[in-house]
């Protein structure tokens, strides 16, 4: 099973935002080079400058992201595959070293701020992360951040698939913390 991002009205709005930044960066840095000589000129061409290089960086970042189809989660036979941005490496959990799977939401619970997140357990795993307060007995160790998935709308598949996906390859407890 292969879980990837589908683009989202969200992630669309984002990109939209990030180009009308980075061309109103533009036209500060056109409107510093009419008069490069003055003081307003100069804090115009710096500040569009800064602009460029970052909201050019979020939308490039942003489009890349949205064309890429990068893989967000892969489960197969050798274990669970974390794939990583460049420069490193995709990080890989086998079977034999799951211990446990969790999933349990973070946040204020009667607004929409809450987040859920997807945790895989390795055996001998404590790292402290969010979900040990509420750790169930029946989870044997807490998740290391690399190893805590949020997850997301934009999935192409429900979270409830990745699970019973990861079910079918090794049984291991499973602990429901989203109420």
């Amino acid at each position: 099973m292969v879980v990837r991002l589908r683009p989202t009205p969200r992630m669309l709005a984002q990109l939209g935002g990030r180009a009308l930044l980075a061309a109103v960066s533009a036209a500060f840095v056109a409107g510093g080079a009419a008069d490069p000589a003055s003081f307003g000129g100069v804090l115009f061409l710096l500040l569009g400058a800064a602009g460029l290089a970052l909201f050019g960086a979020g939308t490039v970042a942003t489009a890349g992201q949205l064309l890429a189809g990068r893989p967000v989660l892969e489960i197969d036979d050798e274990g669970i595959h974390r794939p990583a941005a460049w420069p490193r490496t995709r990080r890989l959990l086998r079977w034999d070293d799951l211990a446990a799977v969790a999933l349990w939401r973070q946040g204020v619970p009667a607004g929409r701020s809450h987040r859920e997140y997807l945790a895989f357990i390795p055996r001998g795993a404590v790292a402290g992360t969010e979900i040990a307060a509420i750790r169930p007995a029946a989870v044997p160790g807490i998740a290391p951040p690399q190893w805590s998935i949020p997850v997301s709308d934009a999935w192409d598949r429900p979270v409830d698939d990745v699970v019973a996906a990861v079910r079918r390859h090794r049984a291991v407890p499973f602990a429901d913390r989203r109420s």
